[in-house]
């Protein structure tokens, strides 16, 4: 996911509570500043309509972790609708396509999917250990064995089994959760994603404290699925740096208590950067039903970059323009979602 549209994965499902027995969940006002550390003023910020954001401290060189919080006046079912149409929901210029997959998945849900004609060319060169794209040494291996590179329609070919690779390992994901995750073998040193996503979901204190239920949900997937829960898988392409990046994303949906809804998007694949992401989002109603609410959204991000040498340097760039693109795609989302529920809905000016 490019830093732009990093930051908008925010969802939310209108459905009933669950069973009276689940914990109460503390207030987002509380939560931002007791947990998240907010200001008064801060909290004012947000008050008035502003976004607000800050950067969680991970012990890991190759992570990033910021966090933002808007207000925002729609409802929660005005919210589902929209985000449910993940590709316009997703829409910005740096949004190249999105498609999202069917259940179950089917090849046709890909037919949108592009690599760049430079990648496509490279793919034949791949071997494990030594690929311009993150791939496991199985999805090399079938490249090698299944696609005829001398033949005129190669590149075709080759795009062909690609897509089919990918739609095999989300069917695998889908019935084995995340022991399916794929080790990357693109560079001499392989990259685990199940050890990748195990060790950022641990590190997510303040997901397992707020929501225990849900954290053991996305660790088990597709067990221990609790009520009020839903989820889908989508691709998308889209600019970043200096190559587009082909990224699949396993999003849930989960309403934990009446005007609660917390999401998890786990990303699945990337081409290019990511070595691992979970993104927790949070729509916080005022009251029951309402149309104003906190939306609060944590990206926990590892980027194979900033574990070089210029790591450090990199890092400093990537926060300042990590913070100023989420607090411009935060209030780009506030604007998009207010504007089309006064103008389909209306709400108090």
């Amino acid at each position: 996911m490019s830093l732009g549209t990093m930051f908008v994965a925010l969802a939310v499902v209108a459905q009933a509570p669950e069973q009276p027995s689940s914990p109460v969940v503390p207030d987002a006002r509380t939560f931002l500043s007791a947990k998240a550390g907010f200001s008064t003023e801060q909290l004012a910020n947000l008050d008035r309509g502003s976004p607000e954001g800050a950067f969680f401290e991970s012990r890991i060189s190759t992570e990033v972790a910021p966090f933002g919080a808007i207000r925002v006046r729609v409802s929660g079912d005005y919210f589902l609708a929209r985000y449910r149409d993940i590709a316009g929901f997703k829409k910005a210029k740096e949004v190249v396509r999105v498609g999202k997959f069917s259940s179950p998945p089917r090849i046709e849900d890909l037919e949108g999917l592009t690599l760049e004609p430079g990648e496509i060319n490279a793919l034949r060169k791949c071997r494990p250990g030594d690929c311009v794209i993150k791939m496991s040494d199985q999805m090399i291996r079938r490249l090698h064995e299944e696609v005829d590179w001398k033949a005129p329609d190669g590149a075709t070919r080759a795009m062909a089994v690609y897509r089919r690779l990918l739609l095999d390992y989300v069917t695998d994901y889908l019935t084995r959760g995340k022991p399916a995750l794929m080790t990357y073998h693109s560079r001499k040193t392989p990259t685990r994603l199940l050890e990748q996503s195990d060790a950022i979901l641990a590190d997510s204190a303040q997901l397992r404290e707020r929501f225990p239920a849900f954290a053991r949900c996305i660790d088990s997937f597709p067990r221990d699925t609790p009520p009020n829960t839903e989820h889908f898988v989508y691709w998308s392409k889209e600019a970043f740096g200096f190559k587009p990046v082909v990224s699949i994303t396993h999003t849930i949906i989960h309403s934990p208590s009446k005007g609660t809804i917390v999401t998890a998007s786990r990303q699945l694949y990337a081409t290019h950067y990511f070595i691992g992401s979970l993104g927790i989002a949070e729509f916080a109603e005022d009251e029951p039903g309402s149309a104003g609410a906190y939306m609060m959204y944590l990206n926990r991000t590892r980027v194979d970059l900033l574990g070089s040498f210029f790591g450090p340097l990199i890092r400093r760039i990537v926060r300042g323009r990590v913070l100023e693109g989420m607090e411009r795609n935060l209030r780009l989302v506030k604007e998009r979602l207010e504007t089309g529920y006064r103008d389909g809905q209306g709400i108090p000016r």
